[in-house]
């Protein structure tokens, strides 16, 4: 998959993942003069539909007819206004511009207007996509990094963003899939693939639950979605020479892996309050039916539910995935490897119903 064009935020913002410290309190007023010189790669291009009335903008925002003949329209830290918003309009401008430096500063705006920027009926599918996806993305990464009642409340927002907005519509739907896809391919460096598959398998296994149990409440499901999204929260805890190993893992290095869903729920559990379906996910989910996962070895039905939907999805998701030491593969060989350790590996029922999420979002093709 290539860059089809738009906005550079797209593609090349996520793979530096800042860690959006929020407006810089110290900033220097601006003294430079209303129409400046400027070139492609000292600003970025942002829509305006991305302002949110009410809000105080912590950047400088500029616009003009040309890239190198920009002014200044909001100085920094101004609160956006009907009246900044009817002269954009006015204008007939539907884009503006921020200085590259001040990428931090919006990564932390988005993040924290990300449920009225969605809201705006006028952003298309695709931009609503690539918002949705890159917030929760870093959102992922701090509470991977800083696990805490206050990071996990921030995920479970996300989850109720995406029920809401993203996965009630198919035009937002595929285009999430084609990019959890190209980001199987771009980002597949450690320790950026833990969050960005953390976060895939989350968004896959909370929709295909809430397909398999139509009616479930709503307030189980986010949780639920809490503990598919972090289920592999212990493997932060691998040492970074097993994790960067491109050779074959040793009987040494397998057994130290294994000990993450452990290390996993010793965080949780810390952390405290954590509901029982989340901890079974993050515990369970390398358990087979068989009896031949890890770490308790359990079998059939005594794998809860939700570990057993995790684990196709924490399968499949692996499968389709970059790594440093393998290639991805396609949708369907994926698939084809799934089926071949069905029922001995993965409940047969679970895998059946993935089969019909995946025909009827148009993933694969009859």
């Amino acid at each position: 998959m290539t860059n089809n064009g738009g906005n550079s935020f797209e593609f090349t913002l996520p793979s530096k993942m800042p860690c959006s410290p929020g407006p810089k309190r110290f900033h220097k007023s601006t003294s430079e003069t209303k129409t400046t010189a400027r070139t492609h790669e000292s600003l970025l291009s942002i829509p305006i539909q991305w302002l949110c009335l009410k809000s105080r903008i912590p950047f400088t925002i500029y616009a003009g007819p040309t890239i190198d003949k920009m002014s200044t329209i909001i100085d920094y830290n101004r609160i956006y206004t009907h009246r900044y918003k009817s002269k954009l309009v006015k204008a007939g401008i539907d884009k503006c511009c921020i200085k590259k430096e001040s990428i931090p500063e919006l990564l932390y705006y988005v993040d924290n207007n990300i449920e009225t920027i969605l809201s705006n009926k006028d952003i298309s599918p695709k931009d609503k996509t690539n918002l949705f996806y890159h917030t929760a993305l870093r959102r992922t990464k701090r509470a991977f990094e800083r696990p805490g009642r206050e990071s996990f409340l921030r995920i479970r927002e996300i989850i109720a963003i995406m029920l809401e907005d993203i996965l009630e519509d198919k035009e937002t739907m595929n285009p999430l899939f084609i990019l959890m896809q190209h980001n199987h391919r771009s980002l597949c460096k450690p320790p950026i693939y833990t969050f960005t598959h953390s976060l895939n398998v989350g968004i896959l296994a909370t929709f295909f639950v809430k397909r398999l149990l139509n009616g479930i409440d709503r307030n189980n499901l986010e949780m639920i979605g809490l503990g598919f999204l972090l289920h592999d929260i212990g493997m932060l805890k691998v040492p970074g020479r097993i994790i960067n190993k491109k050779a074959s893992l040793n009987k040494g290095d397998s057994a130290v892996i294994k000990q993450h869903p452990k290390w996993g729920y010793d965080v949780m559990n810390r952390v405290g309050n954590i509901p029982s379906e989340a901890t079974y996910i993050i515990m369970e989910h390398h358990e087979r039916l068989n009896g031949k996962g890890y770490p308790f070895q359990l079998k059939g039905e005594n794998i809860h539910l939700f570990a057993r939907i995790c684990a196709i999805m924490d399968t499949f998701d692996a499968l389709i995935s970059e790594r440093i030491h393998k290639r991805a593969v396609s949708i369907v060989e994926a698939l084809k490897t799934i089926q071949k350790r069905v029922p001995y590996e993965y409940d047969r029922d679970l895998f059946s119903a993935l089969i019909i999420l995946l025909l009827d979002t148009g993933l694969i093709k009859t």
